[in-house]
């Protein structure tokens, strides 16, 4: 069968449209898992990252909350599992690593703590540009009062 050019047009522009919405649909979901956080409903939150990582998304900001929220209710080895396995995917996360100085804290490991302080110290060393954004400075900051800066 063949498809008129503006078939196949229309076509491509209702994919993207498509594409759009899901990606939409799913920052709304994390708002609405980060509200479930934030009133107290870990349980209720860390369903709904299970949810989404049952999709294939491995977005940092729900590893972020996922391993909060398994830190939150206690299941300390399963939020360093969770940190340990997102930055496999996102190796230059600061973010990731200074939950993972907690995670890492939490099962007792202090070295693999210290070990993430330094990989951060390195990365923006390595390149200071790429961590300009809000939460990476709040990062940075929170950084360097574990190290003993004074604020």
């Amino acid at each position: 069968m063949d498809v008129s050019p503006v078939s196949a047009y229309a076509r491509r522009i209702l994919t993207v449209l498509v594409l759009l919405f899901a990606l939409h649909a799913v920052a709304d979901d994390l708002e609405t898992a980060r509200m479930l956080f934030l009133t107290g409903k870990y349980q209720s939150c860390l369903d709904a990252c299970a949810k989404v990582e049952k999709t294939g998304n491995s977005d940092e900001d729900w590893q972020l909350l996922a391993a909060t929220a398994q830190l939150q209710v206690g299941d300390y080895p399963q939020a360093e599992a969770t940190v340990s396995n997102a930055l496999t995917r996102s190796t230059s996360s600061i973010q990731l690593r200074l939950l993972g100085v907690d995670t890492a804290n939490a099962v007792g490991n202090t070295t693999l703590a210290r070990t993430r302080l330094r990989e951060i110290n390195q990365l923006v060393a390595e390149r200071p540009w790429a961590y300009r954004d809000p939460a990476d400075l709040v990062a940075l900051g929170r950084m360097a009062l574990m190290l003993g800066a004074d604020p």
